[in-house]
């Protein structure tokens, strides 16, 4: 039916729009536009926003069963993107900031190699 995603041309059309696009309101009519606009009647249906947001709760569903079927619990987060950027601003954030006298012996070391080269 026309109501879910069904085909496996659907299927590719919502990955491959979820590897670069994060899951929102303004993304869904996106993402409607692409079926729209790919839309043949027969593997590629017409899609409403609001379908497109119930079928993605069944995909991230999908994407956890396979995931643990795999033994990839945690590589979830990663394929769901927003967890990605939150643990990994995370993970800036507690890093040590630069030592400022490091930089300067870098760029001595830098500055020599160069001079010797002329």
């Amino acid at each position: 039916s026309d109501s879910h995603i069904g085909s496996l041309a659907e299927k590719k059309i919502f990955n491959d729009f979820l590897k670069s696009n994060s899951p929102s309101d303004s993304n869904w009519k996106k993402l409607a536009k692409v079926y729209r606009d790919k839309a043949d009647g027969k593997n590629v249906n017409f899609k409403l926003p609001s379908m497109l947001k119930a079928y993605y709760k069944t995909w991230v569903k999908n994407s956890e069963i396979v995931a643990k079927q795999r033994g990839l619990v945690s590589d979830v987060g990663v394929l769901l993107g927003e967890f990605f950027c939150s643990r990994t601003s995370e993970f800036v954030e507690k890093l040590p900031p630069t030592n400022a006298a490091n930089n300067t012996t870098d760029n001595i070391i830098l500055n020599t190699a160069t001079q010797d080269d002329h």
